[in-house]
């Protein structure tokens, strides 16, 4: 058969048949099954629901006893391993030899297999089309499969002017337009490298953003495929990566601590001694600190890589200081931080949980705080639990997804301290990644490691609580929030303010675990009268994936959003930041939700104090607009 003549059968395809038909199309005649046996790659294909999240597809056929083909269909799966299954193609009718009814284990319904023009040794491009039961749609799968991992530029013009269409240019696909896969992986590979996974994660992207249910939860397509290239740029192994700071927890900013992450197993890396680096003059280190190091082997694969900690002591107030961090064979570039200034008078933090990278909008939302940074500094960002979403289910991580997930935040990470707070997905492994990779004051402030502990920023005394560990009375995390209140009642005077931040929320009028955040829930009734008795004016949740104001207090009047000497503390979710949802707010409204919405975006709170007034102005700010949608002020 002719390029022109499949010309003219593709073009009839695409314009002569109504939409819920399949058209009839002509296949190769003279095609030899017997040339076709073997292995080939796929090497394009379009859009379709069952390969979703799968990349690196490839087809073995082989002849059976009885005359059929024994197909073994191959592919890399989101999760970072191979998945295989058999199945059995047949002729349909000896007069289209090149006709095949393919049949795989049940569920999976039987499908066609229309070769239409194949050469054997280079290109092979088969169609397929059934009609969906119920929906009474078709279907149409477009393959172009390859004997080698790439076809030549002539062949890929001669198959363009088959299909009319640009293989080269895969950003606005429509049903015979087909998206390029590079196979970079090959079966033995153990797991997929951080590049792979955005290229996957890219896939999954585009049926979100594409899938009308999910609309108001959506960004464009556009506006990813702009954004996500920043994601594909990761650094090369052995160099510094991941950079984040944090604080200690007597809020003196003495000590500054850095933490980075070196990508290689331990014979490529063999541990070099590894420094930071600083000084108040920009290219000029007069101080220089040793960095101990550790490492974890968990995740799809294992994780291979070493964490570097590092304090940066002797700071003084109100100064900006710059460092690097490596060692004598490698740096990485400058970041710089400002301490803490005793005479500021205002002072502003971005807060938010449940980020993610894009599934779909957390490398969104880290954009958008370090944008606004820049703007008006931030002091710190308190991460409110559900960081990376590295988790494929109940069980296991995708290791790489940490990576991803540490570069997208660097850029803010590394210049202002990035607190966090345990969520229920750090609780992979018993939190192994989640203990190794961040650093909280808890030794410091009487808690447990990263998961209860408290420091103080200026006049804000944080307590961040653990929702996944046991808090009833009984329990040890409960006596230390008793112990930790009342140490902070006596330096009231220097911290005003008292935050409370915890993953899940005590209250939430999202329908979904709706039993768990009601008033008569375990954790609100465990917890919220002891911050009422010791007087917390705020506390900050996440894990549902949506804003909402909670004022559980029928009694005190709000005046213009204005919460003057209340007795009870304000209740924010804050689960904005990034994270795919689908839930519904239960209807009425209850009496004590008092805004809601389900965007993404973070929040913005300002603490201001001075001789007449202490104010915390709290925003929350939308990311696709950037505008305020809600906001509330508390003063005491």
């Amino acid at each position: 058969m002719s390029f022109s003549t499949v010309a003219i059968i593709i073009f009839s395809i695409s314009c002569a048949f109504s939409a819920n038909e399949c058209p009839k199309i002509i296949t190769q005649k003279d095609f030899d099954i017997s040339k076709y046996f073997g292995f080939w790659y796929e090497a394009y294909r379009n859009e379709n629901f069952f390969e979703i999240g799968y990349t690196c597809s490839n087809a073995t056929y082989t002849k059976n006893d009885d005359g059929s083909v024994g197909v073994q269909n191959q592919a890399h799966n989101f999760f970072g391993t191979y998945e295989s299954i058999l199945g059995t193609a047949k002729v349909k009718n000896a007069s289209e030899p090149a006709a095949f009814e393919l049949d795989f284990p049940k569920p999976i319904p039987k499908g066609d297999y229309n070769v239409i023009t194949s050469n054997y040794v280079d290109y092979s491009l088969v169609y397929s089309c059934h009609i969906l039961p119920v929906l009474n749609v078709k279907s149409e799968l477009i393959w172009i499969l390859s004997r080698t991992k790439t076809l030549s530029p002539s062949i890929l013009n001669e198959l363009q002017a088959i299909l009319h269409i640009d293989l080269n240019n895969n950003d606005e696909l429509d049903v015979y337009e087909l998206q390029h896969f590079f196979h970079d992986i090959e079966p033995e590979d153990p797991v997929a490298e951080p590049q792979h996974l955005v290229h996957i994660m890219k896939s999954v992207m585009k049926q979100v953003t594409n899938n009308e249910e999910v609309e108001s939860y959506s960004i464009s397509w556009e506006q990813f495929r702009e954004t996500y290239a920043e994601l594909d740029s990761l650094p090369e192994k052995g160099v510094p990566q991941q950079i984040h700071l944090s604080l200690l927890a007597d809020g003196s900013w003495s000590t500054m601590i850095v933490i980075w992450i070196v990508k290689g197993t331990e014979s490529e890396q063999q541990h070099p001694l590894s420094y930071v680096q600083y000084g108040n003059v920009s290219g000029s280190y007069i101080y220089e600190q040793k960095a101990t190091n550790r490492t974890y082997n968990v995740g799809i694969g294992g994780w291979k890589g070493t964490i570097y900690e590092a304090w940066m002591t002797n700071l003084n107030q109100c100064q900006t200081f710059y460092y690097r961090v490596g060692n004598s064979k490698v740096w990485s570039h400058e970041n710089s931080f400002k301490t803490d200034c005793l005479t500021t008078t205002t002072r502003t933090y971005a807060v938010m949980g449940d980020m993610g990278t894009v599934i779909p909008a957390g490398f969104l939302v880290a954009k958008q705080i370090k944008e606004d940074h820049h703007i008006t500094p931030f002091s710190a960002v308190v991460h409110v639990g559900d960081i990376s979403y590295a988790g494929n289910g109940a069980k296991e991580e995708i290791a790489e997804i940490w990576d991803l997930w540490g570069t997208q935040v660097e850029p803010i990470a590394s210049i202002v301290p990035y607190m966090t707070n345990v969520g229920n997905h750090e609780a992979y492994y018993n939190f192994t990644v989640y203990r190794n990779r961040f650093r909280m004051p808890g030794p410091e402030s009487s808690g447990l490691d990263n998961f209860w502990f408290s420091f103080n920023t200026g006049p804000i005394h944080w307590i961040s609580m653990s929702s996944q560990h046991y808090y009833a009375k009984d329990g040890p995390q409960y006596s230390w929030l008793v112990n930790d209140l009342a140490q902070a009642a006596k330096s009231r005077i220097q911290q005003p303010f008292i935050i409370v931040v915890t993953h899940r929320p005590l209250l939430s009028s999202l329908d979904n675990e709706l039993d768990q955040h009601l008033p008569n829930s375990t954790l609100f009734q465990m917890v919220y009268p002891l911050f009422v008795e010791n007087r917390v004016q705020l506390i900050i949740t996440g894990h549902m994936h949506a804003y909402e104001r909670i004022f559980y207090d029928n009694t005190t009047a709000i005046v213009n959003n204005t919460y003057i000497n209340a007795p009870s503390p304000v209740i924010v979710v804050q689960g904005t930041g990034g994270a795919l949802c689908k839930d519904k707010w239960v209807e009425p409204q209850p009496w004590w939700s008092i805004s809601r919405l389900l965007e993404y975006g973070y929040g913005r709170l300002t603490v201001s104090t001075d001789k007449i007034q202490r104010r915390l102005h709290y925003e929350y700010l939308l990311e696709h607009d950037k505008s305020t949608y809600d906001q509330f002020s508390i003063v005491i």
